[in-house]
């Protein structure tokens, strides 16, 4: 959903298309149809983008303060610990469930129900994944999922999977997921590298984290077969375009990038300012040193 580039206005080719008479004079019976058609195509797009707003408002920052964030999927429902101004704390951003999180865990879920992706057996990573969320609405659903982040923000997540298992009444989601620390960058093959999916929520904040760093992990964590779903939730940087420039890196590192239409999106989780992109590996895998890659500013992703 990045912001669509200038498109020239169409080419007369008809009369039909163009609304005018042979003499060159607007034709009122086509302009009056043609106007009333979108004007009915503008007021259906308000009135979507109008019952958004009212939906987020059941959850948009609800829990942001709160002890416990409620994941309520179609079949099971569960509480995940938080930690409350976590970043204030040493445990850095990951010890809340944000906007881009609740987007996606909502997403994939989306997709299983709807037959789109069927998540039963597969290897999954949540990169960046703090409290857990998205990750284990993954294993919920019957993935094998690996869960990191930084060492300081662990302890929570171990926490959240033994709670996650009670609360479900499976105790096979303690076996068929893992924690692991991971530094994006890193080798990601001790860590069961490549995974089928790769989830990543929340983690594109170039103010306080470089992007160079997230895409090479998933170069490292991926192969052409594997699918990956980020969730962004924009937020203005005077320096660059956060949109504009991860897709420049994530181009160049050799992955295709497309943004899923909110059509794809769990109907109730959407927010005009977050995004899902799905990208995958053209061809075949091949190594990146985005380590010193900067934007064309000359500021360092």
């Amino acid at each position: 959903m990045l912001p669509p580039p200038s498109i020239p206005p169409p080419s007369l080719t008809s009369k039909a298309q163009s609304g005018l008479t042979g003499s060159g004079k607007k034709n009122p019976q086509k302009e009056g149809k043609r106007n009333k058609t979108g004007g009915k195509r503008v007021k259906k797009v308000g009135s979507r983008r109008l019952q958004q707003k009212i939906n987020a408002l059941k959850w948009r920052g609800r829990y942001t303060m709160s002890e416990f964030y409620p994941v309520k999927l179609k079949e099971k429902t569960f509480n995940l610990s938080q930690t409350v101004c976590g970043e204030r704390k040493g445990l850095g951003t990951g010890s809340t469930v944000w906007e881009g999180g609740q987007i996606l865990l909502k997403f994939i879920e989306h997709l299983h129900l709807t037959g789109k992706q069927d998540f039963r057996g597969k290897n999954v990573i949540d990169l960046g994944s703090g409290t857990g969320a998205v990750g284990l609405v993954a294993a919920v659903l019957g993935a094998n999922v690996t869960l990191t982040d930084q060492k300081q923000v662990l302890h929570l997540t171990r926490h959240n999977v033994k709670q996650t298992a009670e609360q479900t009444k499976d105790p096979t989601i303690v076996k068929r997921v893992s924690v692991h620390e991971y530094n994006w960058g890193e080798s990601a093959v001790s860590i069961g590298a490549p995974f089928d999916i790769v989830l990543v929520a929340d983690c594109i904040v170039p103010k306080l984290y470089p992007m160079t760093p997230l895409v090479d992990a998933l170069l490292r964590v991926s192969d052409e077969k594997s699918k990956i779903w980020i969730c962004y939730d924009h937020r203005v940087n005077s320096q660059l375009d956060p949109r504009v420039r991860f897709r420049e890196l994530c181009e160049e590192a050799g992955f295709c990038f497309r943004n899923v239409p909110e059509e794809q999106w769990h109907p109730d989780f959407i927010l005009s300012d977050c995004y899902i992109w799905e990208l995958r590996l053209r061809g075949k895998k091949r190594t990146s040193n985005l380590a010193d890659v900067k934007s064309p500013s000359g500021h360092e992703d």
